[in-house]
């Protein structure tokens, strides 16, 4: 009886054995899978102070933007924070940045942009020669130790009262381009962008540029990006062929003489009244042709109101711009409004739905998109914050740069303060070799073939006790 027992135990000992080769490693990430590693406060958090109202990315460095803070006293002043961000996914303050002349109400911080040893700033309010809200763009250099030095201040050389320059901005390096959306034209407050360029050991504006087409409260530089000798600006609420507030964008071309010439006008194949396309731009360059990425937030699809979308669009080798693609949330509900905010680097882009039903009602997302050889983009993935916040703004400023992405929560509540902001930086899971980070700990699981051993090896524990039952 014994000999029978220990017989009819064999395949269950086999199994038992052989089991921890079925098991797999299921937290060991795919290439797509995103993880956020920190919720950022700022250093000098306040109730209401807009801290991810704007931010950026490059390689290691972030920059957050804080435009309604206090400093000294000096009320809605506004600053900016530098942050570094190590191998190991440690996040630290490396500096606070201040306008040398800064003033109350200067909402300095409004905009950002990091390339390389070049920030700029922009403070949508700052007097200028007696101008109120005329708007500044500070620019900052970083010197051989790591400290980030003003070195400019600039302005439009026809700016007036109420322009605020320094609303929106962008910059690859060698080229500033600062929105101005309530700039004259032709018409009162159409809004103009101003392009300025490094040229014998200083910078100059080259440009305004308007819409010649442009009329009044279109808030043309809304959208802006700059790319080389290619800039596309957006007017969110130009109408087209009728429609009003439907919106597009226009491409500009710099001449070797630095002139910048108008080149066409972007609208969306399918656009409609209250589209808002134009709202956020971001260049992606591509060996198949430079690609602008254009969204239109209060697009209506299949039946859903204000659920937003994303437009590609192409430069052909004659030159001319046609759109290659739309993309659309899968998951989109009513006033999600995908496309407040874009960012690119590279293959990986990153749009925010600041009042999409995240894991919380209303409290954002930030959906990640890759783009193949081809140069086609797809959706592959959507972040949430881990702690979420209804009307929190999560998504409305985004920052990417290759494995990172930082996403603005402006109106989240930090420590018990309303609305004073949090930054959330998320990183891409890569293996335990790539850097920048590396993935967290992985979690055993069974994988099918481990399940069915599992469920064999219950049978037949089952059926050796049943056995001995029967034998004794």
């Amino acid at each position: 009886m014994t000999l029978t027992r220990h017989k009819q135990a064999q395949p269950a000992v086999f199994l038992l054995a052989l089991l921890p080769m079925l098991v797999s490693f299921a937290g060991e990430p795919a290439a797509e899978d995103w993880r956020q590693l920190d919720a950022i406060s700022s250093p000098v958090a306040e109730i209401s102070s807009n801290f991810g109202g704007a931010v950026t990315l490059d390689d290691r460095n972030l920059l957050v933007g804080q435009r309604f803070s206090s400093v000294n006293g000096s009320v809605l002043q506004g600053s900016a924070h530098l942050y570094t961000v190590s191998a190991a996914g440690n996040i630290n303050l490396a500096q606070t940045l201040l306008a040398s002349d800064g003033a109350e109400d200067d909402r300095y911080g409004s905009a950002v942009a990091l390339v390389d040893d070049l920030a700029v700033i922009g403070a949508m309010r700052a007097d200028v020669d007696g101008n109120e809200w005329q708007g500044v763009l500070y620019v900052y250099n970083q010197d051989a130790t790591g400290i980030w030095l003003e070195n400019a201040a600039l302005t439009a050389s026809d700016g007036q009262t109420f322009d605020e320059l320094g609303t929106t901005l962008a910059s690859d390096g060698n080229t500033i381009l600062g929105g101005a959306l309530q700039a004259d034209g032709d018409n009162v407050d159409q809004g103009a962008g101003y392009a300025y360029s490094f040229n014998n050991g200083s910078w100059q504006q080259d440009a305004k540029l308007l819409d010649p087409d442009g009329l009044s409260f279109d808030a043309y530089s809304t959208g802006i990006a700059v790319q080389g000798d290619i800039a596309v600006l957006g007017s969110p609420r130009a109408s087209v062929g009728g429609n009003f507030f439907q919106g597009k964008a226009q491409v500009w071309q710099r001449d070797a003489g630095n002139n910048w010439m108008l080149m066409q006008d972007l609208v969306a194949d399918d656009g409609a009244a209250f589209d808002g396309f134009g709202i956020a731009i971001a260049m992606a360059p591509h060996p198949t042709g430079l690609q602008a990425i254009v969204t239109a937030t209060s697009h209506d699809a299949d039946g859903i109101n204000n659920r937003g979308a994303i437009y590609v669009f192409q430069r052909q080798p004659n030159e001319q711009w046609i759109q290659v693609q739309k993309l659309l949330a899968d998951d989109a509900n009513g006033g999600d409004q995908l496309g407040t905010a874009v960012a690119t680097d590279g293959d990986l882009a990153a749009v925010g739905a600041p009042f999409a039903a995240g894991n919380a009602v209303a409290s954002g997302a930030v959906y990640v998109l890759e783009r193949d050889a081809a140069g086609v983009w797809s959706i592959n993935d959507k972040l949430f914050a881990t702690e979420p916040q209804p009307q929190s703004s999560f998504g409305r400023a985004i920052g990417v740069s290759e494995n990172l992405i930082a996403v603005g929560a402006d109106d989240a509540t930090d420590t018990g303060l309303d609305e004073a902001g949090l930054v959330y930086l998320f990183a891409r899971n890569l293996g335990e070799d790539a850097p920048p980070l590396p993935p967290p700990p992985a979690v055993p699981a069974l994988t099918p073939a481990g399940l069915l051993a599992l469920a064999l090896l219950l049978l037949l524990l089952a059926w050796s006790g049943f056995r001995q039952g029967r034998a004794s």
